[in-house]
């Protein structure tokens, strides 16, 4: 968005300077500019742009509402920054009337005019509204601007994830969306900032190496201004997670102590510090994770919870687990601190009823309770956990999930599941787990891949037996035993006995 000349008693508003810092994500410059700037229109419309990136839309919609403008494009950018600000508090329906009473006097190719088109498929996507986001996405997408056709894939993005779960959608449309704004002349940090966060995090979910290198690369270039500097550290603690997937935990300690001083708040740092008890307890550093367990207890319960939002407020969950076999009284303290700030998740937030969250969730309670012995309620969560993930193709999380499932019930079909999902990550301390579970377990690879029903029909059927033996032998009904067998197909992708003779004699050789 331009900015016009704004006359200051020194001489004139620097709108040049000023917009060039807002793209730096220098909100404290902003500011300082338009500080010098006498009380005008433009200088509130400007001022209210920098609070909606600044997250105070409260203020904007104060500001704004009795704002007069002169000129009908000032009033049209009136109407596009205040149905913004009164979607980021909720008041969809206030919003819409401003963006589209925007729209009636703007069109393409006008800025004005896609950041109108963003806004209002920005307030459909807060309700979660797909259908409705469809149009003006793909108006965005058409856009010649690339700013607005990176907003525009990063929407879509989203609608790949909250239609259907398709979080490899969500990175191939950021992708995009990050390849636009690389291309513009003076990119939008800020976009380009919250572009490569959500990537990192879906790299380190799905495994995408290059996508991580392409973050890293990025990261290693960045030198964040004041309003970059909650994005960097959340990027900076995603990279130490994707270091400790690949086996570098070394790294992943310095990225975890690195994230913890650039933490904005005391909030994110014990998130930090409890990162490194998660990982030290992963490694066998026993002495090491309480220390730092503790470290993140000492500084959690000085801290006001309720100031967290609802994905922070997860470390309380996190605690909860980690002290489950620890110390059982903390534990159920911080479950219960946890189910006591239950409130709706604030909707500005980009995981806002993400199953995502429910699953990050439902995982450190069901574990916590195991720990804490409550296995029947454990399994509830654990199995709600693993479905999730699943869904979502989060591989690594999935196999957490499934090991869990296999300490509360002992069926080896759990195995199984945590060796498909954890293949992306051979070297993550998962993978040594999985593995020392399977050799606790003392069975066979091949058995491991089956439920308990299922295993003296696989032996049967190896030995050359026939349905009906198989049948008489384990004291079953054919079509039991049928179904069976069908599974076990299924399992080991083949479609005949022979096939699975077959492929198993080439495995134990």
């Amino acid at each position: 968005m331009g900015n016009p000349q704004i006359a200051t008693r020194s001489g004139v508003f620097d709108a040049a300077g000023f917009e060039r810092a807002f793209l730096e994500a220098d909100y404290v410059r902003c500011r300082e500019l338009l500080s010098a700037a006498p009380r005008t229109d433009a200088s509130a419309l400007a001022l209210s742009r920098v609070d909606l990136r600044d997250g105070h839309p409260v203020e904007v919609v104060e500001r704004l509402l009795n704002l007069r403008p002169a000129d009908p494009r000032g009033r049209a950018e009136r109407d596009v920054w205040l149905g913004a600000a009164y979607g980021a508090t909720g008041d969809s329906e206030s919003a819409h009337r401003f963006f589209d009473r925007a729209l009636a006097g703007l069109r393409a190719p006008d800025d004005l005019y896609y950041a109108a088109v963003f806004q209002k498929a920005h307030v459909h996507w807060m309700d979660r509204e797909w259908k409705l986001m469809e149009a003006p996405v793909a108006t965005l997408i058409d856009s010649p601007h690339a700013g607005y056709r990176g907003r525009g894939y990063v929407l879509r993005g989203w609608m790949h994830a909250g239609k259907s779960g398709d979080a490899n959608g969500q990175a191939r449309e950021y992708l995009r969306a990050l390849d636009e704004f690389d291309s513009m002349p003076q990119p939008d940090l800020r976009l380009r900032l919250n572009t490569l966060l959500t990537l990192a995090a879906l790299a380190r979910e799905l495994g995408l190496a290059s996508v991580a290198d392409r973050v890293r690369t990025a990261y290693d270039a960045m030198n964040p201004t004041s309003g970059m500097h909650v994005q960097y550290f959340k990027i900076t603690r995603i990279l130490g997670w994707i270091d400790a997937l690949s086996g570098n935990e070394l790294s992943a300690f310095r990225r975890f102590r690195q994230a913890a001083e650039l933490a904005p708040s005391d909030l994110w740092r014990v998130q930090c510090i409890s990162d490194r008890a998660t990982l030290a307890r992963a490694t066998g550093e026993r002495a090491f994770a309480l220390d730092q367990l503790y470290a993140a207890h000492d500084l959690a319960s000085r801290l006001s919870w309720s100031d967290a939002i609802e994905e922070d407020r997860i470390t309380l969950l996190n605690l909860a687990e980690l002290f489950g076999d620890v110390d059982g009284a903390l534990a159920q303290r911080y479950l219960a601190q946890f189910r006591s700030l239950r409130t709706p998740m604030d909707r500005r937030m980009g995981f806002a009823n993400d199953a995502r969250v429910r699953g990050l969730e439902v995982y450190s309670s069901g574990m916590a309770l195991l720990r804490l012995g409550e296995v029947v309620a454990a399994r509830r969560m654990l199995q709600e956990a693993h479905e999730i993930f699943l869904k979502f193709d989060y591989g690594w999380r999935a196999a957490l999930a499934a090991l869990g499932m296999h300490k509360a019930t002992q069926d080896a079909h759990w195995l199984h599941s945590a060796r498909k999902s954890i293949k992306r990550w051979p070297e993550s301390w998962i993978a040594r787990d999985l593995r020392d579970a399977q050799q606790a377990h003392s069975l066979s690879d091949e058995e491991s891949m089956v439920t308990r029903a299922q295993r003296p029909i696989l032996r049967l059927l190896l030995e050359g037996r026939r349905n009906a033996d198989i049948a008489e032998a384990l004291g079953k009904s054919p079509n039991t035993i049928r179904n069976h067998i069908a599974e076990i197909f299924r399992t080991f992708d083949v479609r005949s006995r022979s096939e699975l003779i077959a492929l198993l004699s080439r495995r134990t050789r």
